[in-house]
């Protein structure tokens, strides 16, 4: 989950300070997750599971990274997909492989 919250809230950000909201049809979106008390507590989140990572074994940390990383990758193909559709799918994430 941690890759779908960061990620939703990043592009909520960026969309954020990019978009025009007035009448816009994702406002309710846009504002949700590109919120100020959404983002602290995302990056609560983050600390959480950076702390509690900083406590374990190289071993559960590369699984826990492993984990992460085929997670992001889920994210990357439906935000690439929403914006290339079924022809341009891009595939791998870049500099993840």
């Amino acid at each position: 989950m941690l890759p779908c919250i960061w990620v939703y809230n990043r592009v909520g950000l960026y969309i954020l300070g990019i978009a025009e909201l007035e009448g816009n049809p994702y406002r309710d979106w846009i504002e949700a997750y590109g919120d100020e008390a959404y983002t602290r507590e995302v990056d609560y989140m983050l600390e959480v599971i950076d702390a509690w990572a900083a406590e374990k074994d190289k071993q559960t940390r590369d699984a826990m990274t492993s984990l992460f990383l085929t997670s992001l990758q889920y994210e990357y193909n439906f935000w690439d997909y929403g914006y290339y559709g079924e022809d341009k799918r891009s595939g791998v994430l870049p500099a993840v492989r």
